[in-house]
C-alpha cells in the first residue's frame, strides 16, 4: 500500500512539472485522460455507460520558472530619454557665399580664396574657391581696384549732454546738433559721426592731435546729410575724413599740420567742400573712388598735391586757389570732371590730367609753375578751353595723349608755350588759341 501511495504521489509530481492535468478516475485511480479510467463491468440494459463527467485537478505551480505574463496586461510605460540641452557636435557651419564663378575674388591667401598672382596681376579667379570680397575685371580674371575701407568706429563713452560735446574720444550716434564750448586733445580719433542728419559746428575752437596712426580729427563713417563747419583741427593723420557718406557739407574749417591728407573723401558722394583753409599738410584734398561733388572756392598752400582726384567721376573742382604746393590739381584715373575758374600760382605743376578721359579743363589761372603750366599723359579727349597761363618756367601746355581739344588758351612766358610729344597726335586745335612758341604740335596752327 505504502508503495502505491509513493507512486501515485510521484506522478503527481511528474505531471505538475510537465504542466499536465491529473484525472481521477470512478476506481479511485489517477489518469492523465479520463479516457484511460477502466470501464464499469455493469451497465443498465446492457449498453456501456459512459464515464460521469469529471473535475480536472489543476496542477500544482512549479517553483522552478516564472509565471507567464497575462496576455491582457499592459506593457509598462517606457521612461522618455532627456532631450539634451548641448548643441550637437561638428555642427558645420555654412561658408562664404558667393564662389567665384568669376564675379568675385579676393587677394591673398586665406581658406582658399582666390589665390594670389602677384601684386601686378592681382588675384585670379577660379571657381572651386569661397571668396569674401571684391570684383573681377571684366576679363574675369583679374581683381579690380578696391577702394580703401572705410575704419570701422570704435563707440566711446557718452561725451556730450545737451548737444555740447566736452570730451574725446567722443561717438555721435544720433541725429541733431552738436557743438564745442572749448578745444579738444586726444592722441587718436576724437570726434566720430556715425548717424545721419548731424551738424557739427565748432565755432573756431580748436581740435588737435598727436600727428599718429590712422587718426582722423573728425570721421563721418557710413552716415548722409553731415554737417562740419567753422572747425580748426590740427596734427591728426587725417584732419577730416569723409567715407561712404552722401549729401555732406565741409565748410569753414580751417586744416593743418596733418601727417597725411587734410581733407580725405573715399566713397563719398554728392557732397559739397567749401571755403575751407587748408595749410601746411602732407597732403590737402583728396577724392577716391568719389563721384558727383564738388569741391569749390577752397584755399590750399604749402601742401602736396593741393586737390587730388583719383578713380573719380563726375566732380566739379571750382574756384580753389593753389598755391606754393608741389602739385596745384591733379587727376589720375578719373573722367567726366570739370576743372574751372581756378587760381594755381607758385606750384611745381598747375593741372596734371594722368590717364584721364572726357574732362573739362575751363578758364583756369595758372602762373609760375616751377615746372609746367598744364600737363598730359596718356589722357584723351579732353577739352582744355580759355585758360591763362603766364611765366610757367619750363612748359606752357604739355601735350601727350589724342583726342584733345584745345580753344582759345592764352600761354606766354614759358621756355616752350605748347610742346607735344609726338607731331601725330589726333589732337585738334578749335581756335582762338595764343602762343609765343610751339614746339612739335603741329596740329595747333594758330600759334606759330
Amino acid at each position: 500500500m505504502r508503495g502505491l501511495l509513493a507512486i501515485a504521489f510521484v506522478s503527481l509530481l511528474i505531471f505538475g512539472c510537465l504542466g499536465l492535468s491529473i484525472y481521477r478516475c470512478q476506481d479511485g485511480s489517477s489518469v492523465s485522460s479520463p479516457d484511460l479510467c477502466p470501464v464499469s463491468e455493469e451497465t443498465p440494459s446492457g449498453a456501456a455507460t459512459p464515464p460521469p463527467a469529471r473535475t480536472p485537478m489543476p496542477a500544482p505551480t512549479p517553483t522552478h520558472a516564472p509565471s507567464a505574463t497575462p496576455a491582457h496586461t499592459a506593457a509598462p510605460t517606457a521612461t522618455p530619454v532627456p532631450t539634451p540641452t548641448h548643441a550637437p557636435f561638428n555642427t558645420p557651419t555654412p561658408g562664404p557665399t558667393p564662389y567665384c564663378e568669376p564675379q568675385y575674388c579676393r587677394q591673398g591667401y586665406f581658406h582658399g580664396e582666390c589665390s594670389y598672382a602677384g601684386q601686378a596681376a592681382g588675384c585670379a579667379c577660379r571657381v572651386t574657391y569661397l571668396c569674401a570680397f571684391g570684383t573681377c575685371n571684366a576679363a574675369g580674371d583679374e581683381c579690380a581696384t578696391l577702394p580703401t575701407p572705410v575704419p570701422t568706429p570704435t563707440p566711446g563713452p557718452r561725451c556730450y549732454s545737451g548737444g555740447k560735446i566736452g570730451s574725446c574720444p567722443c561717438t555721435i550716434d544720433l541725429p541733431g546738433s552738436y557743438s564745442l564750448d572749448a578745444g579738444l586733445h586726444s592722441a587718436g580719433t576724437c570726434i566720430t559721426i556715425t548717424a545721419s542728419d548731424v551738424t557739427l559746428d565748432c565755432s573756431g575752437n580748436t581740435i588737435t592731435g598727436s600727428r599718429t596712426g590712422q587718426s582722423a580729427g573728425i570721421l563721418v563713417s557710413n552716415a548722409d546729410r553731415v554737417t562740419v563747419r567753422d572747425c580748426e583741427v590740427s596734427s591728426f593723420h587725417y584732419g577730416i575724413e569723409l567715407g561712404s557718406a552722401e549729401g555732406a557739407l565741409l565748410s569753414g574749417n580751417e586744416i593743418t599740420n596733418s601727417a597725411g591728407y587734410a581733407i580725405f573723401m573715399h566713397s563719398a558722394s554728392g557732397s559739397t567742400v567749401s571755403h575751407n583753409i587748408v595749410s601746411g599738410n602732407w597732403m590737402g584734398i583728396w577724392l577716391q573712388v568719389a563721384n558727383g561733388n564738388s569741391i569749390t572756392g577752397n584755399t590750399v598752400t604749402t601742401s602736396g598735391n593741393s586737390i587730388y582726384i583719383t578713380g573719380s567721376r563726375g566732380n566739379t573742382i571750382s574756384g580753389n586757389i593753389a598755391s606754393s604746393n608741389s602739385l596745384g590739381i591733379r587727376l589720375v584715373s578719373s573722367s567726366d570732371n570739370t576743372v574751372s575758374d581756378n587760381t594755381a600760382s607758385s606750384n611745381g605743376i598747375g593741372v596734371e590730367l594722368d590717364d584721364s578721359d572726357g574732362n573739362r579743363v575751363i578758364g583756369n589761372s595758372i602762373s609760375s609753375s616751377s615746372d609746367i603750366g598744364i600737363t598730359t599723359s596718356s589722357a584723351n579727349g579732353n577739352t582744355f578751353s580759355h585758360n591763362i597761363l603766364s611765366h610757367n618756367a619750363n612748359q606752357g601746355i604739355s601735350v601727350s595723349g589724342t583726342g584733345n581739344a584745345f580753344e582759345a588758351n592764352t600761354v606766354t612766358g614759358s621756355r616752350h608755350d605748347f610742346i607735344c610729344g609726338s607731331s601725330t597726335e589726333a589732337n585738334s586745335d578749335q581756335g582762338g588759341n595764343a602762343c609765343a612758341t610751339n614746339s612739335g604740335c603741329t596740329w595747333l596752327t594758330s600759334c606759330p
